[in-house]
């Protein structure tokens, strides 16, 4: 029997927030827990709910963890209904609606648009009992679960209308020996999901030395001409 191609490996993911806690990821991959990553997913996924059929999808390069493809939906939460019912709509502490973002990471450099709707599924079926603890505990300050990858046929499920978010880069300053110039900070940060992202990330030109004194030559002319007047 032949193994499954690692291409085919999918990690869940999920963000989304309580009746009084704010917004925060509450599943996410391991590989990106384990690089103190997990809040990087609040920059990547969100916007309006999705329509039946649809999906969003954004390729990321350059973090620490390596590149991936995000590929999500967004929806309305709801309470389990039993039966088979459908639940009663969750809401906020002012009444609204509460959107849930669900989705699959795949560690690749390139979105494949064959992905079906059964990987998408099988990500929210795998985050659903962590949803519900979340929701029912109100504990605004657990970290990310860490998820675990599952495998599954690409295709499976029915096809997906696929929209493409802006790719976001992170890029790297290169290495040095001078202590002036360094990678810095990562540029990674947190914001409320769906905030509108430009497509990459860049950091200026690294700073050399003859430049840093040159700089701090102009900036003591500067204080010194303050001081004059």
């Amino acid at each position: 029997m032949t193994a499954r191609s690692s291409a085919e490996e999918f990690w869940p993911f999920l963000i989304s927030r309580g009746h009084v806690t704010t917004y925060r990821v509450v599943v996410a991959p391991q590989f990106l827990c384990e690089a103190d990553l997990a809040g990087l997913l609040y920059d990547l996924a969100g916007g309006e709910p999705t329509p039946p059929g649809h999906g969003r999808y954004r390729v990321v390069r350059g973090t620490a963890a390596g590149d991936f493809v995000l590929m999500f939906r967004v929806h309305l939460g709801e309470s389990e209904g039993g039966g088979g019912r459908q639940g009663a709509p969750l809401r906020d502490e002012h009444g609204r609606r509460i959107p849930v973002i669900d989705g699959v990471v795949e560690r690749v450099r390139r979105f494949d648009p064959t992905t079906g709707a059964g990987v998408l599924d099988e990500g929210r079926r795998r985050c659903r009992q962590r949803f519900l603890e979340f929701w029912e505990s109100g504990d605004g300050s657990r970290p990310p679960h860490p998820s675990a990858a599952f495998t599954a046929a690409r295709t499976q499920g029915g096809a997906v209308r696929w929209e493409e978010l802006p790719e976001y880069v992170v890029a790297r300053l290169a290495s040095t020996d001078s202590p002036l110039e360094g990678d810095g900070d990562s540029g990674e940060r947190e914001a409320e999901p769906g905030e509108p992202l430009g497509g990459t990330v860049r950091w200026p030109r690294r700073l050399t030395v003859g430049a840093a004194v040159g700089l701090a030559a102009g900036l003591a002319g500067w204080a010194v001409s303050r001081s004059h007047h």
